[in-house]
């Protein structure tokens, strides 16, 4: 027997369904990683647009009354539910860019034939969109990276670059499915009132206001074109922690000289040190703790250093005078080179990520040691963050390299102090720990970073005739736990010191 289903019951649950699908990705993740960016189990965007395209078109007051109701939602949505502080900032610019979008695909709704072949791509097109500009904000908001530079951190494992290209299309490719189903099934024939839209896109917003004022963290609807503004307003959200308090600028200078990146031909030897993860914290004290293992040794200069690169390639790109990694002129590397100096990259991990022993040799390094090499020459391994050669164990083998005769460059990356941070165990915690009652997260942190700093600054002292150059790549980076101790750290901002 062949049961009979109301068409309308059918397209009733399509199109309430479609928004929820939309929705669900990036509502997992925001619940997963608990993003500071509050994220709805139900499309509104899509929802509207679905509206939208299943509306006469004939009637010009409707066309008008819809115009009129979303540009309006877009200015005063964010004010229906309680906003989480880091987004609670938009400038008006966002609200502007809202209605100007909707503006459009109003237009498009009205517009574009409402056969399958048109429709669909608009459809696609839209949500991609809204994707897209959601996993950047959930990369932006959680561990202060951008989509472009997760695809390169991707790009080192296999399933990364499957899953960059997997996950979209799933998700687009289950949106079109169910939209197909409802244009395919009533397309132009569809015949209900328009009105009844408008009553369904009105209870969906008070259910949402609803459910959000019994529990702040759960609400109904994810507004995505709202959030998606929320990429050209991030300068202006606190939560970016980019802007210094005054106490840190009247405490240490900042570093803007591009000295940096000129030959420094006065010495034989010329080390730089990226330090990993060793970020500005907000506790001015803690800063001036960290400090103290370079307080007895004599330094040309010891303040703060803006960092474009939120992740250490970026930061050693910045180093190398090549930001993007594109070699256009000649770089700091080469420049050493065309001088007469050996030049050396060390870094303690593995020699295929981020691809640097097949490129790096292009931007003027001489020779490249990695994990394996160093293992080899029997260099101790520490399984902290990322399993690797120990700082300490570099510290070494550093002595021995400067110690050689000839003109050198060298250019070490860290790596005790990467994350993750979680349930390690070591000999002894850094005396900040219980000085700053600090979290077990930060402790960890702050004990290998502390280690790192003693092997440089024992380094410093050996060698009192060589240039050295210290600085930070980054503010620590985390998994889903860490929100607290990342947001007590400044965004783009390092310490740099400098010796001879």
């Amino acid at each position: 027997m062949k049961i009979k289903v109301d068409p309308r019951s059918s397209l009733f649950f399509s199109l309430f369904f479609t928004p929820v699908v939309a929705a669900f990705l990036p509502y997992l993740v925001c619940s997963m990683l608990d993003v500071p960016l509050v994220h709805g189990m139900f499309s509104i965007d899509m929802f509207i647009l679905l509206c939208l395209l299943l509306t006469p078109r004939k009637n010009v007051i409707w066309f008008s009354i819809w115009s009129l109701l979303l540009v309006l939602f877009a200015f005063f949505y964010e004010q229906s539910f309680h906003m989480t502080v880091s987004m609670a900032h938009y400038s008006q610019w966002s609200d502007y860019f809202c209605a100007f979008v909707y503006l459009i695909v109003i237009f498009s709704a009205f517009v574009i034939p409402r056969k399958i072949k048109f429709v669909l791509p608009l459809i696609g097109f839209f949500y991609l969109l809204l994707f897209l500009a959601d996993a950047s904000n959930i990369l932006h908001l959680n561990f202060n990276i951008k989509l472009i530079e997760l695809w390169r951190l991707a790009s080192f494992f296999i399933w990364g670059i499957a899953l960059f290209i997997a996950v979209p299309c799933l998700q687009v490719a289950l949106v079109l499915f169910f939209s197909r189903k409802i244009f395919l099934n009533y397309g132009n024939n569809f015949k209900l009132p328009p009105s009844l839209f408008i009553l369904l896109f009105l209870f969906v917003l008070i259910l949402n206001w609803g459910v959000n004022s019994l529990q702040n963290r759960e609400r109904i609807v994810s507004f995505m074109l709202k959030e998606y503004s929320f990429i050209f307003d991030k300068e202006e959200i606190p939560s970016r922690n980019r802007f210094l308090s005054p106490d840190f600028k009247a405490a240490y200078p900042i570093h803007e000289k591009n000295d940096l990146l000129t030959v420094n031909d006065k010495f034989d030897k010329v080390v730089m040190i990226l330090v990993e993860s060793w970020g500005i914290p907000k506790n001015i004290a803690l800063l001036q703790a960290s400090f103290q293992i370079f307080e007895d040794i004599p330094n040309t200069f010891l303040g703060l250093y803006s960092r474009n690169a939120a992740y250490t390639q970026g930061a050693e790109w910045e180093d190398f005078g090549i930001p993007g990694g594109e070699i256009k002129d000649s770089v700091l590397p080469m420049k050493y080179k065309a001088a007469g100096y050996e030049t050396w990259y060390v870094h303690g991990f593995d020699k295929d990520f981020f691809d640097r022993a097949e490129i790096y040799p292009a931007y003027g390094f001489d020779s490249l040691l990695f994990r394996d090499d160093f293992s080899k020459k029997g260099l101790k391994w520490c399984r902290y963050g990322y399993p690797g050669i120990c700082d300490e164990s570099l510290e070494h083998w550093l002595e021995q390299k400067i110690d050689e005769p000839g003109k050198k460059f060298i250019y070490w990356t860290t790596l005790d102090a990467h994350f993750p941070y979680d349930s390690q165990i070591f000999e002894k915690k850094s005396k900040l720990c219980d000085e700053f009652n600090l979290s077990e997260l930060a402790c960890v942190f702050w004990t290998h970073e502390e280690e790192t700093l003693q092997s440089v600054a024992r380094l410093v002292k050996r060698f009192p005739n060589v240039r050295f150059v210290i600085r930070g790549d980054h503010r620590p980076m985390g998994k889903p736990n860490y929100t607290e101790f990342l947001e007590s750290f400044y965004a783009f901002w390092v310490p740099i010191i400098t010796f001879n």
